[in-house]
């Protein structure tokens, strides 16, 4: 084969210039005895049948979570090229991108192409994944054209970009020919190409509003290779969909990349500056045993390896005032020491520097001017706050996840672009607020809860819009499931998150997590006692009902054997459920406890569902509310199934299930403020002189935060100030945070009374003669964004139409003994004003809702579905 000859110059529909725009299409379209050898990717691989006279091979390679084996992906490429002999002249290889995120051995992938290339030949290099963008390569082409070159001599950096013409002139220096791309449309889902096999994984959801008109939704799975690559993919299903990019006004993100580093351990290497003598703070930690009587007990991974950790001579006392000054020399020293060790991201975190930050500031200068590039955390800057563990911690945990987030958001920027979306986007925090994603990577610990944080926000604005202050916001999906208790539609939040063992500095949601998601394995244990959760079947293999290999019993296993979950009823139009593989993952439970399928899959529920009503429980009974107050809002893609067991458990006063429940985490972005927060430790006994000066900081923090907001374009009119601060009475070792009705000294003045009225209710007594120790004030500012109105449905009447209910099924009620007929309806097709009365099921999309008998669902104007008991 000629190395002059492009596969696509024998197409007459299209330009000579214009690359295919599918693989199969570069496949069609190769000369004559070309080989094409698809090297698999992760969880299935995209399978060419109809093609096999070119000798195509698919592999369906299963791995277990987390990064594939190495030498299994290299072991794959070597038995295609085995299998698939390349000609002398040429080859033709197809590899996707998640052979070459984990394959960490460079050399193994290096020797595969010295074995095979030649100089003098052709690479064809074809892209099964989204689009390259005008004349820029996608990055996945890029990773491996830039393998083959380093194969020749070539160093390349890791993070060069590159276009078509800079990468066929380094192929020509060697002697080779780049010449073909396949390139995919925005907006194209592999998902929905019927000459290609479904990858099964987490989804990665999207939402689209506008004012008054129909919402679009998109679910498309997750690339754990490259998250970004899921989040562009979403996107450009709305754009395929009918969302003009050119009327997009506002993208908000949530997401977990900066959670998973740091679950994963897949953070940046960080070396840590600290004042000597204070190396081992990261080592000691808080001081204190997780588990007082466990001699054995795991200690969480140590943030910085203690040979990355160097002590700078310098001292601050803890009035702020300069006992060992930090010299010149000391600096250069210092920051020499930190380049030969070759840091991704340098953290600084010296004595008291939230009450004097001039050392922190003079090193983290010096180290921007010797290593250009290298991301740098001042815990002055990251957490003015006191408590040196919790804020080394933070600090070093900022600069371990800022090049992960950077190298993320640069991504998904580039990819919003190539399908002509704007690159300016916001991404939640944990606070529930947002930031623009210019600025995100700076403070990438805030991050870490954005994704539960987002249906919370999303719980808050649903509640304002019918009036409701008492709201349980509940989300269940596959893994975990999240509740939060809303008091006065206000977001609950913690100062401090700890995560992995990690105590984080920042704002957050008040979420409890635990363990009971439709993806919850249930096992009989050595007692002989049926448990749930919290170990999970994720999303590869996933509940056995999915089909993809999995075998344990999970709680979606026992709601398709009961009949809650249609078997062959899609989930998000791409998963059919098999009842077989159900019964069989099912019966393991029932059989060690003398239980048949139905009494067994009844038990894994119930189970579950006493999960869900203790996590419930620990953020209202136990906190001293009365649930029986508060609307429960379900949502995720498992909420209203069980929300209306939860209802009759708890005696919720109802139960509000928005449209979409499935996607209502990525709806509730949009609900979301632009949110800065400022705090600084004061360690100040509150007397009236000591006023004038809180006064003055929230002044000075107030005009501060306000022009940042101004700068990422939030009116002065739309931006709002809401200070607190976290008081005690003097002597106590932990403190109660008091919200503030203004930021003057006459606000201020009803602090004191604030604080004993806040103590006497969270312990149930005050000490009014004592005196109360101010420690940290705060101040968070919210700039709200316009937001689209909500669309209303049509009207109905009291019965739902004929087009709503779809037939009915056999279904295992709570408390029944045989199954019976109930009827299901089509979510879409309710219209305003319709009443199912129980039993009864809604399935929809990303979900589904059983009205249990004796309960009753309304559909409201704007399609939210309202579950009561009758009684009620």
């Amino acid at each position: 084969m000629s190395a002059a000859t492009t596969p696509w110059a024998r197409r007459p529909e299209k330009a000579p210039d214009e690359p295919p725009l599918f693989l199969h299409e570069l496949i069609a379209a190769a000369p004559a005895g070309a080989r094409v050898v698809d090297a698999g990717c992760g969880p299935g691989s995209w399978n060419y049948a109809d093609r096999p006279a070119l000798a195509i091979t698919g592999f369906d390679i299963k791995f277990p979570p987390g990064p594939p084996p190495r030498a299994a992906h290299v072991g794959v490429v070597r038995a295609d090229l085995a299998r698939t002999p390349l000609e002398d002249g040429a080859f033709d290889l197809t590899i996707c991108h998640y052979v070459l995120e984990h394959v960490t051995e460079l050399r193994a992938c290096r020797d595969e192409l010295a074995r095979i290339t030649r100089p003098g030949g052709t690479l064809y290099v074809a892209v099964p994944r989204a689009a390259a963008f005008d004349d820029r390569l996608y990055r996945f082409a890029g990773y491996f054209a830039k393998v083959a070159l380093m194969k020749f001599g070539k160093r390349i950096e890791h993070q060069q970009r590159f276009d078509l013409a800079m990468l066929k002139a380094l192929f020509a220096e060697r002697g080779l020919t780049l010449e073909a791309l396949a390139r995919v449309p925005a907006g194209f889902s592999w998902m929905n190409d019927p000459r290609t096999k479904p990858l099964q994984g987490p989804f990665t959801d999207a939402v689209a509003f506008a004012d008054g008109d129909a919402t679009l939704v998109a679910k498309v799975p997750t690339t754990p290779a490259d998250p970004a690559a899921g989040l562009v993919d979403a996107l450009g299903e709305l754009v395929a969909a009918g969302v003009p990019p050119e009327g997009v006004r506002l993208i908000v993100h949530g997401t977990t990349i900066a959670t998973n580093a740091l679950i994963t351990g897949r953070t940046a290497r960080v070396v840590l500056l600290t004042t000597e003598g204070f190396r081992d703070v990261l080592g000691y930690r808080a001081g204190t045993r997780p588990h007082l009587y466990d001699l054995e007990v795991s200690r969480p991974a140590e943030l910085v390896r203690r040979r990355d950790r160097i002590e700078v001579h310098e001292r601050v006392s803890g009035q702020g005032d300069v006992l060992t000054a930090l010299t010149p020399e000391e600096i250069e020293r210092a920051v020499s020491e930190v380049a030969d060790r070759g840091p991704e991201a340098v953290a600084v975190s010296f004595l008291f520097s939230y009450l004097a930050d001039g050392h922190e500031r003079a090193v983290g200068e010096a180290l921007a001017r010797r290593l250009p590039g290298v991301p740098v955390s001042l815990s002055s800057e990251v957490a003015r706050e006191f408590r040196e563990y919790p804020r080394t911690a933070t600090t070093a945990l900022n600069a371990a996840l800022r090049p992960v987030v950077g190298r993320y958001l640069l991504r998904a920027r580039s990819g919003l672009e190539g399908i002509g979306l704007p690159s300016s986007f916001l991404v939640m925090q944990s606070s529930g607020g947002s930031v623009p994603a210019e600025r995100a990577d700076r403070e990438a610990h805030r991050l870490i809860l954005s994704g539960p944080a987002a249906g919370v926000t999303g719980a808050v604005a649903l509640g304002a819009r019918y009036g409701l202050d008492r709201l349980v916001s509940l989300d269940m999906g596959g893994t975990s499931l999240d509740v939060c208790l809303v008091r006065e539609g206000e977001l609950p939040m913690s100062a401090v998150q700890v995560v992995d063992g990690h105590p984080i500095l920042a704002p957050a949601v008040d979420v409890v997590a635990v363990g009971a998601g439709g993806g919850s394995i249930a096992r009989v244990d050595a007692a002989g006692a049926l448990k749930v959760g919290p170990q999970s079947a994720g999303a590869d293999p996933g509940p056995a009902a999915y089909g993809l290999g999995g075998k344990d019993p999970t709680v979606t296993d026992a709601q398709v054997v009961v009949g809650a979950l249609g078997e062959g009823a899609p989930l998000a139009g791409r998963v059919a459920l098999d009842r077989a593989a159900a019964d069989e993952a099912v019966s393991m439970v029932g059989a060690p406890l003398g239980l048949d399928l139905d009494a067994a899959a009844e038990g894994v529920i119930a189970v579950a569902t006493a999960h869900m009503v203790g996590a419930l429980r620990r953020v209202s009974i136990e906190r001293g509310v009365d649930p029986r107050g508060y609307t429960l809002a379900a949502f995720g893609g498992a909420g209203p199934l069980h929300a209306g067991r939860l209802l009759r458990e708890l005696g919720f006063a109802g139960v509000v299930i928005p449209t979409h429940p499935g996607l209502f985490s990525a709806a509730g972005l949009v609900s979301a403020d632009l949110r800065l927060d400022e705090s600084q430790t004061v360690l100040e006994v509150l007397l009236p002189a000591a006023r004038e000066g809180f006064a003055a900081w929230y002044a000075d923090a107030g005009r501060r935060v306000i022009d940042r907001l101004r700068q990422d374009g939030m009116p002065r009119t739309r931006i709002r100030l809401l200070g607190s601060a976290d008081c005690r009475y003097l002597g106590q070792g932990y403190e109660l945070n008091v919200p503030l009705r203004g930021l003057t000294e006459r606000h201020l003045a009803a602090m004191a009374p604030a604080f004993h009225e806040l103590h006497a209710a969270t312990y149930g007594h005050a000490a009014l003669q004592d005196p109360i120790e101010v420690v940290t004030l705060r101040l968070s500012a919210f700039g709200a964004p316009a937001r689209p109105e909500p669309a209303l449905i049509e009207t109905g009447g009291r019965k739902p139409g004929r087009a709503a209910l779809s037939g009915d099924r056999p279904i295992l009620l709570p408390g029944g003994r045989r199954p019976e007929p109930v009827p299901v309806y089509r979510r879409e097709a309710l219209r305003a004003g319709n009443r199912l009365t129980g039993p009864a099921v809604v399935e929809e999309m990303d979900s589904v809702t059983l009205v249990l008998p004796g309960q009753r669902a309304d559909v409201d104007r704007f399609g939210s579905l309202w579950l009561r008991e009758e009684r009620a």
